[in-house]
């Protein structure tokens, strides 16, 4: 190194500290300290504890910025739209890149030489990069300033590199999500190109290593090379005058301002083209894809492997981005050496830094670098065939080792809590209330005041109380074939209603044993025994199928649906009787309505496989049904005539209002949400070309829920799924499982523990199968650990037959699992439909839409209810009794980095919604059903919510805004319950709407029923009752609060 040449970290003592580079350095700092700790970090941490299957809302973004093209739109507008989002998505680590760019250029010419010494170039721009916390993108500027201001180029180069690859949030993330020979390969990759690829493109660049030097090269003509002598250093003012502090500020603005100006018009065109070429790429072949276009030819492996690794090279992907894509598509069952090679070359590089080095520096060394992190991805890839070959042998012996174990495998015998007959019961009951009927033209109705006056304040506020003490004690077995399938909690259910008639509503549970029917004696429960089998249960309803008064008992279970009559309140004389057999799969959504208008109620059955497999994988093999009940009390079953899925929720309403009940499905891992148009009886399933289809919709729906808002006559319909949780949507944050804190949300002592080992067997297996190996199953007791290395060995499925057989002995839902995971559901017409028929679906964020002059919406922003974490049962409903409906969303995973956490209340004002928090909800278990209820009658609603795999949580409401009217139709009189009819309340000029409903959210049905918050209000005036196709029956008032019970004569 010459004398003349000018160093990055030089020794100047306190004494020479040229004012001019205080100010600069000082700027600096403001701008790291800035960018760190308002934008970068939080939103670093925020995709380190998001999910990775819904994390991606864009090609290469992780947020969506501006409203989807429509839906069939042409290649060339979602090309334009990617760019677009690509842009807004790095607009703060690009505008970071420039003006550090530009401050480093203004800083470097002031530094005086230092040693010549360059063996640890490298290194020192590693360990400047790794903490900036930018994608090489956003760093290639920077590297540019560094380039074209004096640094050597490996330190300019390992910069722009170690930015993406080793900051320590990023480090975490591939270390938490990833197996170790994934860890190794993305790891040894940043090392080679850092330490080997740099320096040898450096030395083979053909360019001279210093700014200085360069500068003296022959100029070339064009617009680049304009741009580029704009960028030469300035030489330094004579020191005497630069010692002035207000001439050192003046000279610090000057020239930072003309750097950041000069810099800018430099790197944004190729900014803007980059984002071009890059979003063209990854619309060409979208990621998810991947798993389709090389799992399938495996003879082109070696092409497959080039091509995959060009891609991930050529792509300009946002920090992070390698790491969440990569852990999707193992989940996905990519191919491992598909995601060895993008894992090493998304992020590593890209088509931006490549433009900018070799128009500001090296074309020979651009390419260079870009073979090398090419060849890296090749070698990564093939690497990651061969270490996941050798880890599955690895992992086969060990499985075959357990298997080979005396274990003893056995569902432990429920605890033998106390359960009651029907008659039992009722000589029990000593509360009754004390009702009064009056008579109407056509109508009479019942009304019972509420038993103790809750006292209206102006807040809302609950308290935990115990459900055990009070009589609602699940008592569960360790249930090792439930726990296997912890990542899917699809069984379990909620339902409320009056099954003895004596004015308290009751609740059904559906347990991993059977359903529990609990029956309220007065705000006290005494379970009623059942004539049931051990059955896991998913959904559960109490509807009154014959129109006898008495509700049935309806719950799903896997393998079919099924219904216990009631007779005068006894269900234990009645068998259960099989509505619809579905082989093989779960019933996990039913919506109950006269959907043929025979005076009958129907029940539309969604259905799941209870697998992680995506649409382009199954198929049509979970299509839903319908039973339409027959006069003679039998079902006939029938397909409908949509795609199917995995349908978690069935909404059930008149949506075009033709006077036909009309079904709403949504559906999980990314099938389209279906909306089937009633056409005289029967549901059609209609396509994106309907008015009545939204646009787009959520791509993991876990709920769909309808509603008219206060003060707004149109319809509302809120779809729920995965919703991001990070910086940008909240202040909230997801915890590491702990044992203590989570199951203290239990008072009684037995079901803490339960609680404990449930977790701990969860853990184990979420730890297991992200890290492919079965011997982290080992610190369980027997039971446990045979439960977690049958759910682990999922893995192992496709890859060894036999591994279905040697567990099927002993764990027969692995058996069933394994065989549908080597099944092939694929058909080229189910996805030939997809692709022409069905509206885009995106992650991410929770979606509201409203139905205007007959076609849906989007509302912006979902009403300020985007963000429900991993949302389960969203559920509209006053619950401070305020006269507007709020929005409760259970929400939560059971993982070893839990997603989600106590429900989610937004309350309603009549505008919009407002998240409350710091209300008694605050718990640490996930929950997926709810039930807001007044199961006291003191004149508030309660909330009651189940943690599956351990129990009921109970929240009783101790403030709220105003009392509640209750208005419901006896189910013996004309007309039945009135489910699809419309109730409207008048209370001086507030009107209010609900609709009666059997269906909607998440394995949640509350009573048939219209609850009315007054506020401030003494009574309501008026209620109207709305049937499609029939004059409005109007009731009136005062209707004081408490509970009326209509019953049509005419």
């Amino acid at each position: 190194m010459s004398a003349g040449e000018v160093a990055v970290l030089p020794r100047i003592s306190l004494q020479s500290i040229d004012p001019r580079a205080l100010l600069t350095g000082l700027l600096i700092v403001l701008l790291c300290a800035a960018f760190w700790s308002g934008s970068r970090y939080p939103s670093l941490e925020g995709k380190a504890n998001s999910n990775p299957d819904s994390a991606l809302q864009t090609s290469l973004g992780f947020e969506r910025h501006f409203a989807a093209p429509a839906a069939g739109a042409g290649y060339w507008s979602r090309v334009g739209y990617e760019t677009l989002e690509w842009l807004a998505t790095n607009r703060q680590g690009m505008t970071f890149g420039i003006l550090l760019a530009a401050a480093i250029l203004t800083l470097l010419p002031l530094l005086k030489p230092a040693s010549p010494d360059s063996r640890f170039s490298a290194l020192r721009g590693a360990l400047v990069g790794a903490p900036m916390g930018v994608c090489v993108n956003c760093a290639a500027p920077i590297g540019i300033a560094m380039l074209r201001g004096g640094s050597r180029a490996e330190m300019a180069l390992a910069v722009m590199i170690s930015s993406p690859s080793l900051n320590v949030v990023v480090l975490g993330m591939l270390f938490a999500l990833f197996p170790w020979y994934f860890i190794a390969i993305k790891l040894a990759s940043v090392v080679l190109l850092i330490f080997v690829a740099v320096p040898l493109s450096v030395r083979f660049s053909g360019r001279p290593l210093r700014q200085a030097a360069l500068e003296a090269a022959k100029p070339r003509a064009g617009l680049f090379a304009a741009m580029n002598r704009y960028l030469s250093v300035k030489p330094v003012a004579d020191a005497g005058a630069a010692s002035s502090w207000p001439y050192a500020l003046l000279w610090v603005a000057r020239n930072f301002g003309g750097n950041l100006v000069r810099i800018s018009l430099l790197v944004l065109p190729l900014m803007i083209l980059s984002g071009f070429l890059g979003s063209a790429a990854a619309e060409a072949l979208p990621w998810g894809q991947l798993a389709g276009s090389f799992a399938q030819y495996g003879w082109l492996a070696a092409v497959s492997l080039l091509g995959v690794s060009a891609l991930g090279l050529f792509v300009p992907a946002p920090i992070a981005f390698d790491i969440i894509l990569c852990a999707m598509l193992v989940q996905a069952g990519v191919e491992e050496y598909v995601v060895a090679a993008l894992l090493v070359t998304l992020g590593a590089f890209s088509v931006y830094p490549w433009l900018l080095l070799g128009k500001f520096w090296s074309w020979r060394g651009a390419n260079l670098l870009a073979l090398a992190v090419l060849g890296l991805g090749v070698l990564g890839g093939a690497s990651g065939h061969y270490l996941a070959a050798a880890q599955l042998d690895s992992q086969r012996n060990l499985l075959a080792s357990y298997l080979a174990e005396e274990t003893p495998f056995y569902k432990a015998t429920p605890e033998n809590l106390p359960s009651y007959s029907g008659g039992e019961i009722a000589a029990r009951i000593t509360a009754s209330p004390v009702c009064k009927t009056t008579a109407g033209e056509g109508y009479a109705i019942r009304f019972c005041p509420n038993g103790s006056l809750a006292r209206p304040g102006d807040g809302l506020s609950y308290e935990r109380v115990d459900a055990a003490g009070r009589g609602v004690k699940l008592g569960l077995g360790y249930n090792p074939e439930i726990v296997s399938v912890l990542h899917l909690p699809y069984y379990g259910g909620l339902a409320a209603g009056d099954a003895n008639r004596d004015g308290w509503p009751d609740l059904v549970v559906g347990t991993a044993e059977g359903p529990r029917l609990y029956i309220n004696t007065g705000g006290a429960f005494l379970r009623q025994r059942l004539p049931l089998a051990n059955a896991v249960t998913g959904p559960v309803a109490l509807t009154d199928l014959d129109a006898d008064g008495w509700p049935e008992l309806v719950y799903a279970a896997f393998g079919g649906l099924y219904e216990v009559r009631n007779r005068g309140g006894a269900f234990a004389d009645e068998p259960h009787r099989m509505i619809a057999e579905l082989p093989d799969r779960f019933v996990s959504a039913l919506a109950i309505a006269d959907f043929n208008r025979d005076g009958l109620l129907d029940i539309v059955i969604g259905s799941a496989l209870g697998i992680n497999r995506h649409r382009e994988e199954v198929g049509a093999a979970a299509r839903t049904l319908i039973a339409y009940a027959q006069p003679d009390d039998s079902w006939s079953v029938e397909e409908l005539d949509g795609p199917g899925g995995e349908t978690l929720s069935l909404a059930a309403h008149d949506i075009d209002g033709d006077g036909w009940i009309d079904l709403y499905e949504g559906n999980d891992f990314g099938w389209p949400n279906i909306y089937y148009r009633n056409i005289d009886g029967r549901l059609v399933a209609q396509t994106r070309t309907d008015r009545y289809v939204p646009g787009a919709d959520t791509a993991t729906t876990m709920s769909v829920s309808t509603a008219t808002l206060e003060g707004d006559d149109r319809l509302y319909l809120y779809s729920a799924q995965i919703s991001r949780n990070d910086a940008r949507m909240g202040a909230d944050r997801q915890f590491r499982f702990s044992l203590s804190d989570d199951c203290a949300a239990f008072i009684d002592p037995k079901t803490q523990r339960h609680c404990s080992r449930y977790i701990a067997v969860a853990s184990a297996i979420d730890r297991a199968l992200r890290k492919q190996r079965l011997e982290l199953c080992s610190g369980l007791d027997p039971v446990g650990r045979l439960t977690c290395v049958g759910r682990a060995a999922r893995g192992l499925y496709s890859s060894m037959p036999s591994t279905c057989d040697a567990t099927g002995g002993v764990l027969w839902w692995n058996k069933r699992e394994c065989s549908l995971w080597r099944r092939d559901f694929h058909t080229d017409a189910s996805a030939h439909l997809w692709d022409r028929d069905w509206p885009a679906t995106e992650n991410g964020r929770n979606l509201a839409f409203v139905m205007e002059q007959g076609q849906w919406r989007e509302v912006p922003g979902a009403l300020d209810a985007g963000f429900g974490a991993w949302s389960w049962n969203a559920e509209f409903v006053d619950a401070d009794a305020d006269g507007y409906q709020d929005l409760v969303i259970s929400n939560g995973y059971w993982s070893s980095v839990r997603t989600g956490f106590d429900p989610i209340f937004y309350r309603g004002d009549g505008s919009g919604f407002e998240r409350l928090s710091d209300i008694g909800l605050e718990y640490d278990l996930p929950t997926t059903a709810h039930l807001t209820l007044d199961f006291d009658r003191d004149g508030d609603l309660d909330i009651v919510a189940l943690s599956p795999h351990v129990g009921v949580l109970w929240f009783e409401a101790t403030q709220t805004r105003g009392q509640i009217v209750e208005f419901s139709f006896d189910s013996s009189c004309r007309g039945g319950e009135q489910i699809g009819a419309a109730l409207v309340a008048h209370a001086g000029d507030h009107v209010m709407t609900r609709h009666l409903r059997a269906s909607g959210g998440y394995s949640s049905l509350p009573p048939t029923a219209a609850i009315f918050g007054l506020g401030e209000r003494e009574h309501i005036d008026r209620v109207v009752l709305q049937r499609a196709g029939d004059s409005p029956i109007a009731f009136e008032g005062p209707f004081r609060p408490g509970r009326h019970t209509v019953c049509l004569t005419d």
